[in-house]
């Protein structure tokens, strides 16, 4: 294999060089400004006693319909956006939905090779990012990508800055830490190797990956979205120490039919496609929670 320009070892001296940048200064001021006000968004467990130690997860998982995905990709073209853009905007209606919050925050994290020279080298760039986007005012779906989608590209225009020192520079010390900034992500992405468009193959070797198992909950709830061979694949990780089965199992199939009704008619407001005039979540929580005050 050629030799490459430059190691991993130089994209950290290059990193450290470029945080006093002026460059980097403004996209702290960026995220200040987007993030003023900031409160992390909570989705209350339905399990007594929490504890925050105990990372333990599970996942439920649905392969997503050939048909729907490719209505949903279609949506997406026309509003000169992404799956990605789009499926994050269902994530965030669904909350809206579910908290009866209109200031809703998601985290997801980046790849962090936005430099030619970096796209083959071995390392760990990864960055993260937080989408805020208001959902006040029963907006229809399609304003609501929209909105998401100048969210993304703004937040994709301000990416260099490491998200511990955004943490730092929104939440100060008495804040949460970089690793409690936010406690929903989620993740749209093929998977290499075994998504239908990619194929990893060189000198008679194939690479192949192994099935997605949970190694521990990072955050409270993780919706992600992969591609692979047999078509994209909707899954929730929760943690199970917060969320009981049954609570993740209605989470993720509500999402599910939301990605239904936003491709049958993308134009109907909020409320329309959820069905909700009271979180359903909120509710489904407190009947849980009020029968096991009556045990």
């Amino acid at each position: 294999m050629p030799e490459l320009p430059i190691q991993y070892g130089d994209f950290v001296i290059w990193q450290k060089d470029y945080l006093q940048r002026e460059e980097i200064r403004q996209q702290l001021a960026f995220w200040k400004k987007k993030l003023d006000g900031y409160q992390r968004l909570e989705i209350p467990g339905d399990l007594p006693a929490s504890d925050d130690a105990d990372r333990r997860s599970a996942i439920v998982s649905v392969l997503l319909p050939r048909e729907l995905s490719e209505k949903l990709k279609e949506f997406s073209n026309l509003q000169g956006g992404t799956l990605f853009i789009t499926t994050l905007a269902a994530s965030i209606a669904l909350l809206h939905a579910e908290t009866g919050s209109t200031d809703i925050v998601v985290g997801s994290p980046l790849a962090g090779r936005n430099r030619s020279d970096l796209e083959s080298l071995i390392g760990v760039f990864i960055n993260h990012v937080v989408f805020r986007v208001n959902t006040g005012g029963d907006p229809t779906f399609a304003d609501l990508a929209t909105s998401v989608r100048d969210t993304v590209w703004d937040a994709f225009a301000n990416q260099d800055v490491p998200f511990e020192e955004v943490a730092k520079e929104v939440a100060g010390t008495s804040g949460p830490a970089a690793d409690a900034f936010y406690v929903v992500n989620y993740i749209c992405q093929r998977e290499y190797a075994r998504a239908s468009t990619f194929v990893f193959e060189f000198a008679g070797l194939r690479m192949s990956t192994m099935p997605s198992k949970s190694q521990g909950a990072l955050y409270d709830l993780n919706f992600f979205m992969v591609e692979r061979e047999a078509g994209w694949r909707l899954s929730l990780e929760y943690r199970v120490a917060k969320y009981s089965e049954g609570f993740a199992k209605a989470a993720h199939g509500k999402f599910f039919r939301l990605l239904e009704a936003i491709a049958e008619n993308p134009n109907r407001k909020l409320s329309e496609i959820t069905g909700l005039r009271k979180p359903r979540l909120i509710r489904w929580y407190s009947r849980r929670r009020r029968r096991a005050l009556r045990l």
